[in-house]
């Protein structure tokens, strides 16, 4: 055979315990790759608060505080995508860039900031920093993420 090896010492030179360990490496690494595309999100969002304007009182008698959303879209086509904000007791959420059926449209592997407005009726809550939780949801792969703010009430 090759090299002068029989069949025997052919075999045991390639099921060595270094060569096992690195099959098994390789196989991990592979597996993981697999599993990160297979399982990962469709898109994800970053919540930053507006620090020109920590609170402020809107039409009708609503506290007001201001957020950007990045919304960034993970997949080869556009996704429509609609918000909802969770946390305080009758708590609404608004933007100038959302469209008439109340979705934000993003373009295939599309990163895009949208302001928001988050309102509750004055006085509806204590002074001081609140959770609230920002829902966005795909209508076209129904997936949800979520991401955790604050709303400040100022002192009156």
């Amino acid at each position: 055979l090759i090299n002068r090896w029989s069949k025997q010492e052919m075999i045991k030179r390639i099921f060595r315990v270094r060569v096992l360990i690195y099959g098994l490496v390789l196989s991990i690494i592979i597996g993981s790759v697999l599993w990160s595309l297979t399982f990962r999100n469709s898109f994800r969002i970053d919540v930053v608060r507006d620090r020109g304007v920590m609170a402020r009182l809107a039409d009708g008698g609503m506290l007001e505080n201001v957020y950007r959303l990045n919304i960034m879209n993970a997949l080869e086509e556009g996704q429509h995508y609609k918000i909802y904000v969770e946390g305080l007791n009758n708590i609404l959420v608004d933007s100038d860039n959302l469209e008439p059926n109340k979705t934000i449209a993003i373009k295939a592997t599309e990163s895009r900031w949208v302001p928001v407005r988050v309102q509750i009726p004055d006085g509806s809550e204590k002074s001081g920093s609140h959770k609230i939780i920002f829902r966005v949801e795909s209508e076209e792969t129904h997936e949800v993420v979520k991401e955790q703010s604050t709303f400040i009430v100022p002192r009156n």
